[in-house]
């Protein structure tokens, strides 16, 4: 997965929530789902609270 298609900027900084996301695995990863939404702009993706 590309860093920006995460919504994350161009350069990759990591981010607490992209540390706790990668270690966390899976579960982690359903509940960024469950809280975020991932829409497209553009050709972008971009994640948006909901």
């Amino acid at each position: 997965m590309a860093w920006r298609d995460v919504g994350f900027p161009r350069w990759g900084l990591p981010t607490m929530r992209l540390t706790v996301r990668f270690l966390a695995g899976a579960p982690m990863e359903r509940q960024l789902r469950f809280d975020t939404r991932v829409v497209r702009r553009d050709g972008r993706k971009e994640i948006v609270r909901t």
